[in-house]
């Protein structure tokens, strides 16, 4: 299985630890694991084609990175790869207004690590497979809350497996 990674690392500095936990704990023979930033290239059009070379099976985006690349009517230009998307997001932030209020690909669940049930798909009739597994910390600081995070997002990848149909290596 070859899965990628998508940070906005010029937003959210904690990606890169998050990053690089998902990338060690999916470690396996079985799966082929690159990370991708989306502000690497100048245009965002760039960064699109990489992340198409890169030939995903999955796509997992953190804060919905990536979604800001448009297709040529203004739409996700994610939802068009033929890919299982996990999306890890944290609550309700302002900033994904934009791309919950747009139409989102039947193959994407989104896990809400906030903790808080943020009740997204009343407010996004869109987000149709939206799940709160437990709280994803980005405070890195302590070697309990690392450990924590390992705990959850094994639950959400077992999860996502389920739910999108994929066997597991």
């Amino acid at each position: 299985m070859n899965i990628v990674i998508l940070t906005n690392l010029k937003q959210y500095p904690y990606h890169l630890t998050l990053a690089n936990m998902i990338n060690s704990l999916l470690s396996q023979p079985e799966y082929t694991i690159s990370k991708l930033d989306i502000n690497s290239e100048k245009y965002d059009h760039k960064c699109l084609a990489k992340l198409k070379s890169l030939n995903p099976n999955v796509l997992i985006t953190l804060d919905l990175a990536g979604f800001r690349f448009p297709t040529q009517s203004g739409e996700i230009a994610l939802n068009m790869l033929y890919t299982k998307n996990l999306n890890l997001i944290w609550g309700n932030k302002p900033e994904y207004a934009p791309f919950l209020n747009k139409k989102i690909s039947l193959s994407m669940q989104f896990f809400d690590v906030s903790g808080i049930d943020n009740n997204l798909p009343l407010i996004f009739p869109n987000l149709l497979y939206y799940n709160v597994p437990g709280i994803l910390s980005t405070n890195f600081s302590l070697e309990q809350e690392l450990s924590k995070n390992k705990e959850v997002f094994i639950k959400i990848w077992q999860d996502f497996l389920k739910e999108a149909l994929l066997l597991e290596a």
